[in-house]
């Protein structure tokens, strides 16, 4: 899908670029992708465990593990 491209590329550039992670795991858990959403919350919460999205990405990760 194309909406996932964009974060691919600027994580090659940076690859702890915590919003950058953030999104693209928003984007695979809407396309489907439970095991590269799941990766890639974990990443961001790695990076950034008290960021401006670790809330949500925490849920997203204990909704996905149950899946």
């Amino acid at each position: 899908p194309p909406a996932i491209s964009p974060y691919r590329e600027a994580l090659e550039f940076t690859p702890h670029d915590a919003e950058a992670t953030f999104k693209l795991a928003e984007v695979l858990n809407k396309t489907g992708d439970t095991a590269g959403a799941l990766e890639n919350y974990r990443s961001y919460l790695k990076i950034l465990p008290d960021g401006p999205y670790a809330k949500r990405a925490k849920e997203e990760v204990d909704k996905l593990k149950k899946k």
